[in-house]
């Protein structure tokens, strides 16, 4: 929910009238609030329609992941400092940040683990989508989305390996 709406709000220029209009327009925040009702107020759904809505759903993901790639093969990558941060923040500043949330809520074991790991993975192809949808230049977005996601090939087994040794 805060990728469509919080998100939306930052590409758009912040808090604005058009930022607003283009939340309340968001299909999936849609999806989401009638899905947050259902689920509260018990509406029973048929079988069918939940799996036919849950089959449609799961084509959003590689959707995503196709557009980048599409996006990404028109424009030239750019490598920068700031792009090293940036992949250098998600890596180490996620796990840690994960690692913190677990000693905070005094998770243990698989939760743990799950938390610091999930903390730790690659950025969202969303994070490219998202800007370039609304015109936004997002070329640091899909690069650091395609050099994170090749990243997470020997960072996601990291990852695993010092969630498992530290306390």
């Amino acid at each position: 929910i805060y990728i469509f709406t919080l998100g939306i709000f930052i590409v758009t220029g912040g808090l604005s009238v058009r930022g607003i209009k283009e939340v309340v327009r968001s299909p999936l925040v849609w999806s989401i609030v009638l899905g947050f009702l259902f689920v509260l107020l018990r509406v029973p759904l048929p079988r069918f329609l939940l799996q036919g809505l849950e089959f449609a759903g799961s084509a959003g993901p590689p959707l995503a992941a196709f557009t980048l790639g599409a996006a990404l093969a028109q424009r030239r990558l750019k490598l920068s400092p700031h792009l090293a941060a940036g992949l250098l923040f998600r890596f180490a500043g996620g796990f840690l940040a994960g690692w913190f949330a677990a000693w905070l809520f005094h998770l243990e074991g698989l939760t743990r683990t799950v938390v610091i790991v999930a903390s730790s993975l690659p950025s969202a192809v969303f994070s490219f989508v998202l800007p370039d949808r609304y015109g936004v230049n997002a070329e640091h977005a899909g690069t650091m989305v395609l050099l994170s996601t090749a990243a997470g090939v020997v960072m996601i087994p990291l990852a695993f390996s010092l969630a498992g040794l530290l306390p």
